[in-house]
């Protein structure tokens, strides 16, 4: 998996949420009693209307929503260019 760049949108194959576009925002560590990962991923998800993840919205039309995505659960990461 490459490695994630601070402020760039990604698109993100998740075992649970599916497929979706966000922009990383950073890392967070995770107690060293987690039995998978190390860290989560810090990711503001676009969940605008017309984006396919608005499902995934914690308020009422938000343009996006702040998640913490765990690696071990990600499939596949790749960079998108506007």
């Amino acid at each position: 998996m490459e490695k994630l760049t601070r402020r760039k949108r990604y698109r993100f194959q998740h075992q649970r949420k599916g497929t979706f576009e966000g922009i990383y925002l950073g890392m967070e560590k995770l107690d060293k009693d987690d039995p998978q990962d190390k860290e989560v991923w810090k990711v503001a998800i676009d969940t605008a209307d017309g984006s396919g993840s608005e499902w995934l919205r914690r308020v009422a039309r938000a343009q996006s929503t702040t998640s913490g995505i765990r690696p071990s659960l990600v499939d596949s990461v790749e960079e998108v260019t506007p």
